[in-house]
């Protein structure tokens, strides 16, 4: 059948107009009850299925109008109502002539059937019955009923409107004070974000910045409002750099937090998480970055590091000098049996001879190798021996002859040295090594290929005009060392950082990082400067200036000089017969008469039983069963007045001042020479 659906709602026709096709009805559609009135006169339709509450004309003057026309008078009227539900709207609309009165929702099951029904029961009456005019009276009953209803739905919908006021009102004030409370929540946590030197920034899933605290203005160096709507990509810190292991990016990717450490442009380090936020729904709404200034720690790590370094290295210049102290003994023995022996011999060979010339270099090697004793010594203990006037020649040369015993043959040694140089007021030993190192570094750098070190010595006077540019450097002479290689050369940002203690490009198990470091101090210590210039691929010059002096350097020569004689008895003892043999032969060469032991106990009980017959004792510090100075100690409470010397190849192991205390008259350090030992055995019998 065909279908006129009357509604102002869109939604409710199409529902219905659904309905009707899928049962297949045909279907016409009009907004309100004018349009519908229009309609139903130029397509009359088999049933009417229509609202009441509408605009311009309502239901009920739309029913009252179908039904009073001689034609749509017999099409079948249905209302279908959510407004009008009241028993009194549906006996109204009953009586004004709809056929039946159903209330919104409908039962779709039955809905079908029933509007069928109501179709063919409209069928079966009379078509051509024709219907009494109402009386007037019962017109104005209908109107007056259509009245009151439409009066009471107006009253109602007042109350409603009212009602709707009231709620609405409430509403707004509550909402007004749900804003207040949203705007001090957003103060309060703005408050809290800025109070903290922790960065917070907050991205959504595009990577832009939605909010910043103020602590993120120093790192980013924008205001929070600035930042606010920029990419990620616009505002990092560390472009092109961060991005493979961005917490922030991962944090987007992952489902629990993210972190990296990182070093931004101005020394500072940072820890960086990133978490994800999540809504209600288990949805990624954004990302929000925490940047923690992890700078403190990090110092303090380095500094418990280098603090940690320097241990070490302590205990393994300690260790060094352990093992140095221990080797020096054994070698000062041997040295001392070589340079003791050389001179008895040279002393019984004509001059002029090959054999004496032999000799004579076995001696100038033996004070050598005593000198390099001492300079281990002095290096392994890291203590700085009294300055004195030195020859940087001397030095410069024999640190030479080191370089060129271990150096590979394609590093060539080129020396430009300058004539009748001043002296200099120094530490020999520190200066060695100053020499040492730079050579050292210098062969480093052209290991891989050849090259040229060229070492310079010169006199240079500097004016005020250069000194001023450097920090305790005043005018005058200065020895200028220049150390120059051909090698791989040093970046600028190398350079910075040579002098900083532990800091070194060699790889591992090839450097300290202690040796520059160390340079640098030892140069400042003598009132002098060290400069350097390099270039990569054009190698390194570093130039050290040092305060020269008028003072002359006392040299000694080797050979046989006057030396003082005696002819008193001395007691030697020593655990080295070598040595003891040694020494019997130079004493008695002198004109003493001298009685030896290799035990110090037997010596203790010779000179126990015969204590009168010695003027001296000559005592080793190290020796089995009983020391140098336990020995001496003895010997002194056995009588008081005898005269000891005490012999050590340990620098160390004792002191003037304790070798005082117990009574000893001098402490010798071994290697002994007959030079050393002659004067000063004289000056002590004399007294």
């Amino acid at each position: 059948m065909k279908v006129l659906i009357v509604d102002d709602n869109h939604i409710e026709r199409l529902i219905l107009k659904d309905f009707l096709l899928a049962e297949g009805h045909s279907v016409l559609e009009a907004q309100n009850g004018k349009e519908a009135y229009q309609t139903a006169i130029a397509s009359i339709p088999d049933m009417i299925i229509s609202d009441i509450l509408m605009p311009v004309m309502d239901g009920f003057k739309f029913c009252e109008a179908v039904r009073s026309d001689n034609i749509l008078r017999k099409i079948a009227f249905v209302f279908y109502t959510a407004t009008y539900t009241d028993d009194r709207d549906e006996a109204l609309g009953l009586r004004i002539g709809a056929d039946r009165f159903f209330r919104k929702p409908m039962n779709w099951d039955t809905f079908n059937d029933v509007l069928l029904s109501i179709f063919r029961e409209k069928e079966k009456k009379e078509k051509d019955r024709v219907l009494e005019k109402l009386q007037p009276a019962e017109d104005i009953n209908v109107s007056l009923l259509y009245d009151e209803r439409l009066v009471t739905k107006l009253e109602n919908k007042v109350l409603e409107l009212e009602k709707t006021q009231q709620d609405l009102e409430i509403n707004i004030e509550q909402r007004k004070h749900m804003e207040e409370e949203l705007r001090k929540a957003e103060i309060e946590k703005n408050l809290i974000l800025d109070s903290t030197s922790e960065v917070f920034v907050y991205f959504n899933t595009d990577m832009q910045v939605r909010w910043a605290n103020r602590a993120a203005q120093d790192l980013y160096g924008l205001a929070p409002e600035d930042l606010s709507g920029r990419s990620c990509r616009e505002i990092c810190v560390i472009k092109d750099k961060l991005c493979a292991t961005c917490p922030i990016q991962k944090g987007l990717e992952a489902d629990n937090f993210q972190e990296h450490e990182l070093a931004t442009s101005n020394n500072r380090f940072w820890l960086l998480r990133g978490y994800p936020v999540i809504d209600a729904d288990k949805n990624k709404i954004g990302i929000l970055s925490l940047w923690h200034d992890i700078t403190d720690r990090k110092k303090s790590e380095e500094t418990r590091n280098r603090l940690e370094n320097q241990l070490r290295h302590s205990q393994k210049m300690e260790a060094i000098g352990t093992l140095a102290s221990g080797i020096s003994h054994d070698f000062n023995n041997i040295l001392s049996a070589i340079i003791g022996f050389s001179e008895l011999a040279v002393a019984n060979i004509e001059k002029g001879t090959e054999l004496y010339s032999d000799i004579h270099e076995v001696l100038r090697a033996g004070h050598r190798a005593r000198e390099l004793v001492k300079r281990i010594l002095t290096f392994s203990r890291q203590k700085e021996e009294e300055k004195k006037p030195v020859q940087m020649v001397a030095i410069v040369n024999e640190a030479i002859k080191f370089l060129r015993a271990s150096l590979p043959a394609n590093i060539e040694i080129r020396q430009l040295i300058d004539k009748n140089l001043s002296n200099i007021w120094a530490d020999a030993s520190q200066m060695h090594q100053v020499a040492m190192n730079l050579c050292t570094n210098a062969a480093y750098s052209m290991r891989e290929k050849s090259g040229v070190l060229e070492l310079c010595l010169s006199e240079v006077a500097l004016d005020s005009s250069f000194t001023s540019r450097y920090t305790g450097l005043n005018p005058g002479n200065y020895l200028k060392m220049t150390v120059r290689d051909t090698g791989h050369g040093m970046s600028p940002e190398v350079l910075e950082r040579i002098y900083e203690p532990y800091y070194t490009t060699k790889k591992m198990n090839q450097g300290t990082g202690l040796g520059l470091s160390v340079v640098h101090g030892i140069i400042q210590s003598h009132g002098g400067m060290i400069s350097v210039q390099s270039e990569i691929g054009k190698g390194t010059s570093f130039e050290v200036y040092i305060p020269c002096i008028h003072a002359k350097v006392i040299t000694e020569t080797i050979g046989s000089q006057p030396v003082p004689t005696g002819n008193e008895r001395i007691l030697v003892v020593d655990d080295e017969k070598p040595i003891t043999v040694m020494l019997k032969q130079m004493l008695e060469r002198l004109g003493y008469r001298v009685e030896i032991r290799t035990n110090s106990i037997e010596a203790l009980e010779l000179f126990r039983s015969r204590h009168d017959m010695f003027d001296l004792v000559i005592t080793d510090m190290t020796m089995p069963q009983m020391l140098g100075e336990e020995l001496a100690a003895e010997l002194i409470r056995i009588r008081p007045d005898i005269p000891i010397i005490l012999c050590t190849g340990f620098s160390e192991k004792i002191q003037d001042e304790n070798a005082r205390n117990i009574g000893v008259r001098a402490v010798v350090m071994k290697p002994i020479l007959r030079k050393e030992m002659a004067p000063l055995i004289r000056e002590i019998l004399d007294k």
